[in-house]
């Protein structure tokens, strides 16, 4: 499926919660990384779903010895907001991508990268209330009238 750059761009900002520009920076820095771990016939598979926006990143992503984060981080960004958005572009791949290139990805990218690909849980998880308090305070003591701290120690 191919989803117009500027769609991908504002999907990503709207995870992250942030501004279009950050997104445009983490989507970059993301998809350079991602585009160097693979083959050429993936990159472009994976660059025509792109679009004419984003493909040319991929196309001419090249290793750089830098971890993701690196990529990501920008001066005044913490390490923090580096990785909220390296997840929000990974969660928008993995939600806009056809299952040939996910495959592809899952196939060709390092363990780390792949996790971060992880596709989203199905369903939910029930949330489990647990019960309420007891209050102790209206409750009688069950020791009767006798402190335990005035008790004689045992021999």
């Amino acid at each position: 499926m191919r989803i117009p750059g500027d769609q991908f761009l504002q999907h990503v900002a709207d995870h992250a919660g942030g501004p279009a520009d950050e997104a445009w920076h983490a989507s970059r820095a993301v998809l350079r990384e991602i585009g160097a771990h693979l083959t050429l016939p993936t990159r472009e598979l994976l660059a025509d779903e792109l679009g004419e926006l984003l493909a040319p990143v991929v196309l001419s992503a090249e290793p750089s010895g830098m971890t993701i984060e690196q990529r990501v981080l920008e001066p005044a960004m913490s390490l923090a907001r580096a990785v909220e958005l390296i997840a929000s572009v990974c969660k928008v791949l993995s939600e806009e991508m056809s299952e040939d290139v996910l495959v592809r990805l899952r196939a060709e990218l390092p363990g780390d990268l792949v996790q971060r690909l992880a596709p989203p849980a199905e369903g939910y998880h029930a949330v489990v209330a647990s019960p309420p308090p007891r209050d102790t305070v209206r409750e009688p003591n069950p020791h009767g009238a006798a402190k335990l701290s005035s008790g004689r120690p045992r021999r």
